[in-house]
């Protein structure tokens, strides 16, 4: 448990108060009688009186009741759960105030005993009630390694926010079979669409499944008994709104299920009678047999506001297109597309429309989903058949049902053909039931790669039981597949899915990936306790399209899309110090083997080669672990970037290890770059961008003692496959060329450059950064002092918003006057005379905008209060500034009670300047400046 920490007093600009917080280590047993301890952290929050210097305690109001009272907010800061909280210490809590929401935080991160251990977020929110604290919501987040329990299983029936599930339809927009092609539509296919349930007993959810009373006199509203339905299907999948996957590493699916049936099983199904007293209803039958199966689906992610859903039951196990898929015991069958779009249903509400319209509540309405590749467990053994109208075989291969095997489709620009199927019996996963009886019934896991960029799938099993898991099935799309036998073409796993613009630029859209169980007159239940997908995850990905956007250059930028995940790319770089070499670190990462190292792996793994075998056999692209120790810390970024680009780097002193792959690959067998101690530097170009402040020509003409003021913008700088961007407020000096900016930093490149990377490691998100020469801008400070050469005081910071927006709108835009000897660029100076009103001098005080000044006091981070000083009229005094014969000037200057006012700021607004409306009156005009600045910097401005 860590020890006590108190915060820094925090002064509440709005209402004027003061606080202090302590937080305090607790911890509890998690159940009665157990020995289980969990670990929080009490927040206790004093009021200081700025009179006498008192404290007094607003939260926990009664210290009494909080450690009594079964109602106490104990509880509240108390996680249920033991894992990942027992910090072993805790920075200094920081206290804030929402000036929206009018709530306090208290934040705080902990520290495990290992700084390799990461670190955990501790946070608090209180409304300030009656002088008192009151708790609203309290949240610790903990690294993902940290929490043992496995988020994507189905305790308690929790369902894990980035899934949904939904029952498979069978409606799709085409009427039913037995349907007349022509005239009014008199049957309708049935569509219970029935989803699956939480199965208390075993922390799963079981698919198809009703629940009755085993005694059928007793009119059922509960039930006592699970029983299976006939002709139905249930899907699970990953929302697409909130997570897809990128398909350019490998997509690994693990899920748990078992499938079974009890003795002499019975199961309700759906039937009708035909005529002019035409029925439908459900009643017990007994099925046919086991199955029908259940398919892992990959799917192209579908577009914003559309949600995927299976599409089928039977044999086609919720992928299969089929012409005729019965979907009741003696009743009407029903076509089939496999996986179906939907833009009038969503996981949350369910259909949109109105009963009546079309097929019943536009239940029907859609359009067929963008399938990848289906994996069928198929235990009735008709999947990969052409039962049910269903597609055949892409290369023509004659197919007889087989029970419990495994059968492969491809997607939907080839019809769902099957591209492959083999018998459980013939594999090393055969000795793990597929399906069996419930005496015997045991949870398997499953687990399913895709691979090699989507051109590889492998399928493999175990018992849970287990450790490792058996091979079922491997298959080389672009190689094992064959060629078709009506087109004559070899299979391509993504015809048809890519854009231009992903065919342009040799880029893969991401996917998703779904479950789904299907009965037909054959039936099992089917219970999932587990189902997960990891990869490299695209989070977000309707609110972040891939799309391409001319610059203001012309040329084509991409945006960027996605967000690699630290399981696939990891780097354990932990207390590095960048600058002394002699910091030896180990570096550890899964990366995708390229060129050179992928025909190293490939000769190590296929070693024979005989004259039969092609001369050019395809090197497959996958995933390795490489280790590199003893490399100095000066080398990291280099090694990565190049590690990251699929080459594994051969540093002189180190040793680079390729693991697993049957044996350990050491750098003597690999030709691979070198990389030496010297790094090429990031930044190569300094461009001018435009014109950050103004210099004024009574100071310049005739001299050249002043600079003039840019904002530069780098080349584009590339770290962890991330395009940065820094910004400089910096200076030119046409006298002394020491002084520039550029020539500073190109001096000092390396000093400065390692500065940044240790930024952008710290906030890697972050795409923009502005490099300050100085910590506060203070105009009345001579130039020299501003823009210094002491690189130890430069310091980055981030660029909010993270685009160029806000420096477009601080660029200075005047008329361009030659004679002060400005050159013919876009961005220069407007001559301004020194008296331009009666009362008060321009070397007095700057003339700004109000955009300007708003500028000014967000950028460089004064944290100091304005007021209006004055408001002076211009008596009908014209000047050369621009400023008209009748205005007015608002005087405003800067509170700083510590400094003499000769060193405090202060600033002339023009109201013919900023204002908008020009025909108003003058009084107008003033107000409209006077609301425009307390809408603006209200919140700095007093006294108006």
């Amino acid at each position: 448990m860590f020890s006590t920490k108190q915060s820094d007093v925090f002064y509440n600009d709005q209402t004027k108060e003061m606080f202090v917080c302590t937080v305090s280590s607790i911890s509890a047993d998690r159940c009665d009688g157990t020995s289980e301890i969990v670990y929080g952290a009490v927040p206790l929050i004093y009021k200081i009186d700025k009179n006498t210097n008192y404290k007094s305690r607003v939260y926990p109001k009664d210290l009494q009741s909080f450690s009594l009272s079964a109602n106490s907010d104990l509880f509240a800061v108390t996680p249920t759960c033991p894992e990942g909280t027992n910090f072993d210490s805790i920075t200094k809590p920081l206290i804030n105030f929402n000036k929206t929401t009018s709530r306090y935080s208290v934040t705080f991160l902990g520290r495990y005993t290992s700084d390799s251990d990461g670190l955990g977020l501790n946070n608090f929110i209180f409304e300030d009630v009656n002088s008192y604290f009151h708790l609203l919501d309290s949240k610790i987040y903990i690294p993902k390694a940290k929490f043992t329990d496995d988020q994507f299983t189905f305790e308690s029936g929790h369902l894990n926010s980035d899934l949904y599930i939904a029952g498979n339809t069978v409606r799709n927009g085409k009427p039913s079979w037995f349907n007349p092609s022509t005239g009014a539509e008199i049957e309708r296919s049935p569509d219970y669409s029935i989803g699956p349930m939480h199965v208390q007993s075993t922390s799963s959810l079981g698919f198809n499944l009703i629940l009755d009373q085993t005694n059928t006199t007793i009119d059922a509203l509960t039930g006592d008994k699970f029983y299976p339905i006939l002709y139905s299907g249930g899907f699970i999948t990953y929302n697409p709104k909130f997570v897809a996957f990128d398909p350019e590493y490998t997509i690994r699916v693990d899920f748990r299920a078992r499938s079974f049936n009890v003795p002499s099983p019975t199961a309700y199904g759906g039937t009708q009678s035909v005529g002019n007293s035409a029925t439908r209803w459900v009643q017990q039958w007994a099925p046919a047999g086991a199955g029908e199966g259940f398919c892992l689906s990959f799917f192209k992610n579908p577009e914003r506001d559309n949600f995927i859903i299976a599409n089928g039951i039977g044999s086609t196990l919720g992928y299969a297109i089929a012409d005729f898929s019965a979907n009741e015991v003696a009743g009407t069958a029903h076509s089939t597309v496999g996986l179906f779009k939907r833009k009038n249903w969503n996981p949350n509400t369910g259909y949109t429309g109105n009963i009546g319209e079309g097929n019943i509540g536009q239940q029907g309405e859609g359009s067929p989903a963008d399938s990848f590749l289906g994996v069928g467990f198929d235990i009735g053994g008709n999947f990969a058949s052409t039962s049910e109208d269903k597609p055949g075989w892409f290369d023509g291969t004659t197919y007889t049902a087989s029970p419990c095997s495994v059968g492969i489709r491809g997607s939907k620009f080839y019809d769902t053909q099957v591209l492959t199927s083999v018998d459980m019996s013939a594999t090393a996963g055969a000795a793990v039931p597929m399906h069996t009886s419930a005496v015997s019934a045991q949870f398997v896991d499953y687990r399913v790669d895709l691979t090699n960029k989507g051109t590889k799938v492998t399928v493999y099993n175990k018992l849970t039981s287990e450790t490792d898991y058996n091979t079922i099935l491997e298959l080389r799309l672009n190689v094992g597949v064959g060629t078709s036998s009506t087109a004559g073409e070899k299979y391509n796993a993504w015809k048809g899915f890519q854009d231009k613009f992903q065919i342009k630029n040799a880029e893969l859209p991401p996917l998703n990936v779904g479950l789904s169980f299907t009965t037909s007159d054959k039936a099992s239940q089917f219970e999932l306790h587990k189902f997960e997908v990891t990869g490299v995850k695209v989070h977000k990905p309707w609110s972040r399209k891939l799309k391409e956007q001319p610059t203001s250059g012309g040329t084509v930028e991409k945006i960027d899309y996605l967000q690699e995940s630290s399981k696939n790319l990891r780097k354990k770089l932990i207390n590095v110090d960048i600058n002394d070499p002699d910091d030896l670190v180990d570096v550890e990462m899964v990366i995708p083997a390229k060129q050179n190292i992928a025909k190293v792996v490939s000769e190590i793994t296929d070693p024979e080669i005989t004259l039969c075998d092609d001369n050019n056999p395809e090197t497959i692209e996958q995933d390795v672990d490489i280790k590199i120790t003893k490399i100095s810390s000066n080398q990291i970024d280099k090694t990565i970037a190049v590690a990251e680009s699929g080459h594994v780097p051969k540093i002189p002193g180190s040793v680079t290890t390729i693991k697993k792959v049957q044996r350990n690959i050491t750098t003597d067998e690999i030709t691979e770059p070198v990389v030496d101690d010297t790094s090429p530097p990031l930044i190569t170009r300094l461009d001018r961008f435009c014109r950050s402040r103004i210099t004024h020509p009574t100071l310049t003409r005739g001299k050249t003692e002043y600079p003039r003021y840019w904002f530069y913008k780098t080349n584009p700088i590339v770290i962890n496959n991330k395009t940065y961007y820094i910004w400089i407020d910096g200076i030119e000096h046409e006298e002394n060329g020491s002084l520039n900016t550029s020539n500073i930093l190109f001096a000092n490149l390396t000093t400065i450059e390692n500065r940044f990377i240790t930024d952008v490691l710290n906030n890697p998100s972050q795409s923009h950064w502005v490099l300050h020469q100085y910590v506060h801008f203070d105009p009345t400070l001579p130039w020299s002092e501003l823009y210094n050469s002491d690189v130890d005081k430069w310091f980055f910071f981030p660029l909010l918003p993270d685009n160029e927006e806000f420096i477009n709108n601080s660029c200075k835009v005047f008329d361009i006057d030659p004679e002060d000897g400005g050159d013919d660029d876009k961005q220069e100076n407007t001559s301004v005379s020194n008296d331009v009103a009666p009362g008060f001098y321009r070397t007095d005080c700057e003339f700004i905008t109000v955009r300007d000044l708003r500028v000014k006091y967000t950028i460089d981070l004064l944290g100091i209060k304005l007021s209006v000083d004055n408001y002076i009229p211009t008596n009908g005094v014209a000047t050369a500034g621009g400023v008209a014969a009748s205005d007015v000037i608002i005087k405003i200057k800067e509170n700083r009670s510590w400094l003499n006012n000769n060193r405090q700021n202060c600033y002339f607004v023009s109201v013919n300047a900023n204002a908008k409306n020009q025909s108003a009156s003058l009084e107008e005009r003033k107000n409209e400046v006077v609301n425009l600045l307390k809408t603006e910097l209200g919140d700095i401005i007093t006294n108006f």
